[in-house]
């Protein structure tokens, strides 16, 4: 009977260990990753949907050869993803072969997490030439590489800047999970990634913690 019970807990535990939440970690043509260049001004030139073909030169004319590397981050709260490395990565994927989409698998499984937890979710682009970790995304927004972030809503473009979180409910293991990037509110939209901006990124991270402060204030 000991070995019964015991057999049923190493069965439960092991099949507990792969019940992970789950998201679609792919996109559509609508919702294409595009490379450009940011003007400085808030407008973009020479914007084309990412290919898995080497990055193009900088405008200062630096060429690494990488490819975009996608990642994905999760959080618990929003104030969590305020800085890159605030979350936890749950997988990097290169950009696939059709021009503007992920090369991800459809059902994506995000380690640390479960079904129908209500978790936060980034999306960062960056250089592949430096690394497939989040210090190696910093490291490329630092250098002035290839970079960028997902910001939720539709037709939503994000210059460098950091992208808004979204708060998600994860689906089951192994699905049918739902999907992360969409056309209407709610998702990730179309996205941009270009050579780093500081400004904007700078504004970006400022908004969130000065509503992180208000917040924290108001439950005072």
């Amino acid at each position: 009977m000991k070995k019964l019970i015991l057999t049923a807990a190493c069965v439960g535990a092991t099949l507990s260990g792969f019940a992970q939440g789950t998201v679609i970690f792919q996109n559509a043509i609508g919702t294409a990753i595009k490379v450009g260049v940011y003007n400085g001004s808030g407008a973009l030139t020479g914007s084309n949907n990412a290919t898995s073909a080497p990055l193009p030169a900088l405008p200062n004319g630096t060429s690494t050869g990488g490819v975009l590397d996608v990642g994905l981050v999760w959080g618990t709260s929003a104030a969590q993803l305020s800085t890159i490395t605030g979350g936890t990565l749950a997988g990097v994927v290169p950009i696939g072969t059709a021009a503007g989409q992920i090369a991800g698998s459809t059902v994506y499984g995000i380690p640390g997490t479960n079904p129908n937890d209500t978790d936060f979710l980034a999306v960062y682009m960056w250089d592949a030439s430096y690394g497939n970790t989040l210090a190696a995304a910093l490291a490329c927004e630092t250098a002035g590489g290839w970079f960028g972030s997902a910001a939720a809503g539709p037709g939503n473009t994000v210059y460098g800047a950091l992208g808004t979180p979204l708060a998600f409910t994860l689906g089951p293991t192994p699905g049918p999970a739902q999907p992360i990037f969409g056309t209407t509110a709610g998702f990730y939209g179309k996205t941009v990634v270009l050579a780093n901006s500081p400004e904007p990124t700078t504004i970006a991270l400022g908004g969130l913690g000065a509503a992180a402060l208000l917040l924290f204030r108001r439950r005072k």
